[in-house]
């Protein structure tokens, strides 16, 4: 049962759409660095494990940083956090599931692109034509059914209570952090 959240008892006053898009943009700059790298495995190397490996980095930095520190660095620079619905520090499993439909975008990329990596004329193919080669390859369906997943839980948080799905499936809520509030928690 999906739990609500009631601001107006605690110190803590909720996020809305703007400061957490804004922090969601930060944070792409901040993993920018991992999915060049990524992309050049993709396209230069044509190495695909190393390809998944460096999407699994990119994925993880956001259950990290929250679950062992409640934000991102892009949530730190907006000064908001991720916290329990009790308003308690997140655990790294509530982070986890928080992240939850992040990694079945990232998931459903991954099994959409492997089957590029057994084609000779992806494999043999100059980088710009290894981005033709994957242009013309049919996405699977289960792409866009999460990717259009993830962007309605990120539009949830323009309605009240500011909350996006996978908050209520982690039972968190983003909050402005306070003045008191120790950096770290």
């Amino acid at each position: 049962m999906l739990k609500t959240v009631d601001a107006s008892e605690n110190k803590f006053e909720l996020a809305g759409f703007g400061v957490r898009l804004g922090a969601s943009l930060l944070d792409s700059l901040f993993i920018t660095p991992f999915t060049v790298i990524g992309f050049y495995f993709f396209f230069y190397t044509k190495d695909f494990s190393l390809y998944a490996f460096f999407t699994f980095i990119s994925f993880m930095y956001k259950p990290l940083m929250e679950g062992f520190f409640g934000f991102t660095l892009g949530k730190m620079v907006c000064k908001i956090k991720v916290v329990s619905n009790e308003f308690q520090k997140i655990s790294f499993s509530t982070a986890i599931i928080r992240s939850l439909p992040w990694l079945f975008v990232s998931l459903s990329g991954l099994i959409d692109v492997y089957p590029l990596f057994s084609l000779d004329s992806f494999l043999n193919a100059g980088p710009e034509d290894a981005v033709l080669i994957q242009s013309q390859s049919d996405p699977k369906i289960a792409v866009y059914i999460f990717q259009m997943l993830l962007i309605s839980s990120g539009l949830l948080i323009l309605l009240k209570p500011k909350r996006g799905l996978h908050d209520y499936i982690a039972g968190t809520c983003c909050v402005k952090r306070n003045k008191k509030d120790k950096i770290f928690f």
